[in-house]
């Protein structure tokens, strides 16, 4: 064999060995674990909402250090009652905060949930049998959409919660074909305590809204999703009791949504810095900021909307009720349309103050579908080569713009384009004993410890119906 036969024959083997499930999934695992460790190169943590970020953990760094709850502490943000504030993180990952730097953390934290959803993204896969191109428009468009890089960029960690969201859409999805399942009620239910676990409270609030939208446009959802939505408030009571108790009687003020259709577009195609403004408010960018780009765009709306028109299935149609409540969440984002419920003054309900924020469920629920669909219109018979290749070439161009994106919001980048007042950093914060002589503290002590060991005992009951479900499933399976 000669040297150029051994060099064709070398290159066929690379590309055949890059084309494999286990490469190409590696590589794509790989690549986001290198943009979320670049994102935060050379940042200080202490632009925008990272102050606030840092006073969080700065109060679980000391409780932790000196084995002491924190009830109590000198970081003051809406109220000192660190245990009463329902956007505080208390997930696991943040027992290694006392041993390990700052920034160490938040990029140990980030790649930890990158890695959570990433598998989520593969049980999708899996589970819907997606290719290549229709699993790196879902893999692209969900990890790295402006409403989420936007958000990190600023310090938003208490949406870490949205990692969790491809296990939300999967149990969902798996519920429209079998709504007796005890098993997805239950993994549902522990999505939604994960969501809330890292203190993603209004991401929280939104997925029970989009279940209920759900369930009134699929009405044989109505009885297991009401089961979802009861099971997981009263497993996260340790988080809304002491909430409740802390904030009864708070009087919050509902800005307002996405002024016009034409600035939603724009939060979906425009390549905004974080220096934006809203043209028609004084909203700051990443309260809008939802890019996926034109080619991003154009995809999800044909193959998550337009395409089932085209080539309707019983899959599809049977789950246009995520479409109708995704259509819901929309209208809510928009100016003025969330707040006839928020002045109903509904508990948890009239805390969503910023209603531009609900976009994320359309956002992520659409991205969700598109991809689906996508590997539907690719397995059809009637798709030509050159379709594929195209599908290919967009994928390239939505990467690149993407790419784009993150690079003007970076961590670094916010910090030197942020005002000066919000450059400061974080002063000495330390936990406190809380005034047990205030009647007032003494009922968010006691609420703390009885909602702390309602939702333990819980959690064991819940645990136990996982695996009690799990080996009836199996039991089945084997007869």
């Amino acid at each position: 064999m000669g040297t150029n036969d051994r060099l064709r024959s070398g290159a066929r083997s690379i590309v055949s060995i890059a084309q494999s499930a286990p490469c190409y999934l590696g590589m794509l695992y790989c690549a986001g674990i290198v943009h979320w460790v670049w994102f935060f190169l050379f940042a200080q943590l202490q632009g925008l909402d990272w102050r606030l970020t840092a006073g969080y953990q700065a109060v679980l760094r000391d409780a932790l250090t000196r084995f002491r709850i924190p009830y109590v502490s000198t970081f003051l943000y809406y109220t000192d009652r660190y245990l009463g504030t329902p956007e505080t993180p208390l997930s696991p990952q943040f027992l290694l905060t006392p041993w390990l730097s700052p920034w160490v953390f938040n990029v140990l934290n980030i790649c930890l949930l990158y890695t959570a959803a990433f598998a989520g993204l593969l049980l999708l896969r899996r589970r819907y049998r997606l290719s290549r191109a229709p699993f790196a428009l879902l893999f692209l468009l969900f990890n790295f959409n402006g409403y989420l890089v936007s958000r990190v960029g600023v310090g938003h960690t208490m949406w870490y919660g949205y990692f969790f969201l491809p296990f939300f859409y999967l149990f969902l999805l798996e519920l429209f074909d079998r709504p007796d399942d005890r098993r997805l009620v239950v993994l549902l239910t522990g999505v939604l305590a994960a969501i809330e676990l890292q203190g993603s409270f209004h991401l929280y609030v939104w997925c029970v809204m989009y279940l209920m939208l759900t369930a009134l446009f699929a009405w044989r959802l109505f009885r297991p999703l009401a089961i979802v939505t009861i099971w997981a408030s009263l497993l996260c009571a340790f988080r809304f009791v002491p909430t409740a108790v802390t904030f009864t009687g708070a009087i919050l003020e509902c800005k307002q949504g996405y002024p016009t259709l034409g600035s939603l577009l724009d939060s979906l195609i425009a390549l905004a810095t974080p220096a934006w403004v809203s043209p028609d408010s004084e909203t700051g960018w990443w309260e809008l900021d939802c890019f996926v780009g034109a080619i991003g765009l154009g995809l999800v709306g044909w193959f998550a909307v337009v395409y089932p028109h085209n080539a309707p299935s019983k899959w599809y149609s049977d789950r246009w009720a995520l479409i109708l409540a995704a259509a819901c969440m929309a209208v809510f984002a928009m100016d003025g349309m969330y707040q006839p419920i928020f002045n109903l003054s509904i508990p948890f309900l009239d805390s969503q103050r910023v209603p531009t924020r609900f976009i994320v469920m359309p956002l992520t629920v659409c991205i969700t579908l598109a991809a689906i669909q996508m590997q539907r219109f690719l397995d059809s018979e009637e798709t030509r080569p050159v379709a594929r290749w195209m599908l290919a070439l967009a994928l390239i161009l939505v990467a690149a713009g993407l790419y784009r994106h993150s690079a003007g919001w970076t961590v670094r980048e916010v910090e030197l384009r942020a005002w000066e007042n919000w450059r400061r950093p974080v002063e000495r914060i330390a936990v406190l004993d809380p005034d047990m002589t205030n009647p007032g503290m003494r009922t968010y002590v006691h609420a703390v410890w009885a909602s702390s060991v309602f939702s333990l005992a819980l959690a064991a009951h819940w645990f136990y119906r996982l695996l009690r479900t799990r080996a009836r499933q199996t039991s089945s399976a084997g007869n």
